[in-house]
């Protein structure tokens, strides 16, 4: 199982990296392991790759192509039932379900 990181996208080391604490990582960070992460704030997931350890962070390596909306399971109050709606490709994001472009 590839472990899920949370991360900010947003912030980089060096221009290329995605930082995050050693406390915040679930295992041992390994140079080469492949992690899922996401970003709870743009709901979004992709694949990354531990690229090496600076002090009390780890620097991930995302690999960019593979974000895609995170899959969200949404559970409601009043039925209980959860539903959920399944990811697609971040370039999708601005067209309707049909494949048409939304209007602006």
């Amino acid at each position: 199982m590839v472990p899920r990181i949370r991360v900010d996208l947003n912030e980089r080391v060096d221009g290329v990296y995605v930082p995050v604490r050693q406390s915040e990582m679930p295992f041992l960070p390994l140079v080469g392991t492949q992690v899922q992460v996401f970003e709870p704030e743009d709901r979004v997931v992709g694949t990354a790759t531990v690229s090496g350890v600076r002090g009390s962070f780890v620097l991930l390596t995302v690999d960019w192509d593979t974000l895609r909306d995170d899959i969200q399971h949404i559970q409601t109050a009043a039925t209980g039932n959860t539903a959920v709606t399944f990811g697609m490709p971040r370039m999708f994001a601005g067209m309707s379900r049909r494949g048409t472009p939304l209007p602006a």
